[in-house]
């Protein structure tokens, strides 16, 4: 009912029906996907997708296992998003994902998929020759490679993870 400025009423307007429906949060993204090993201080990319039961936008966070996260731009319920990360120490890490939806609501984290950053590489197709006089003792972090032929010790500098022999 209104009343307007010189006393003039009107009478009550029809009912309206108002629902306000709880926000669901989204479904538990897919297991990331990218790459399963890698290198130090290189750029990775990883994605994952998951639907909103409301239809709303949803963001990614990506926990990259080192104790960092990335959070992804919004978008549309049942897109995948991307995000890109570097490790800095060898290991291997745990990625995840978590979906959020624009109004707030967040799911579960995904299952973890592991990524390895491992000290080096060695191609399929590489042949695993080793001089005679060299004889691998232990794998670590060292600052020098250590090699002895004929009783002479020749030290290497080197950086990173590399094998004492």
């Amino acid at each position: 009912m209104a009343t307007d400025s010189k006393g003039a009423f009107s009478g009550w307007s029809s009912p309206m029906t108002f629902i306000i429906a709880a926000n669901s949060p989204p479904n538990t993204p897919s297991i990331p996907t990218g790459p399963v090993s890698g290198k130090v201080k290189t750029f990775y990319s990883y994605s994952t997708s998951a639907t909103d039961p409301d239809g709303n936008q949803v963001k990614y966070t990506f926990d990259w296992g080192d104790g960092t996260k990335s959070v992804t731009n919004v978008v549309n319920s049942g897109k995948s998003a991307s995000a890109y990360h570097k490790w800095t120490t060898f290991g291997t890490y745990q990625v995840r994902a978590m979906a959020t939806d624009s109004k707030g609501a967040s799911s579960g984290w995904s299952s973890p998929m592991n990524f390895t950053i491992t000290a080096f590489t060695i191609a399929a197709n590489s042949p695993l020759s080793t001089p005679s006089y060299h004889q691998i003792t232990q794998l670590g972090r060292f600052g020098a490679l250590k090699q002895a032929k004929n009783n002479k010790v020749k030290t290497t500098k080197m950086a990173g993870f590399i094998a004492m022999v």
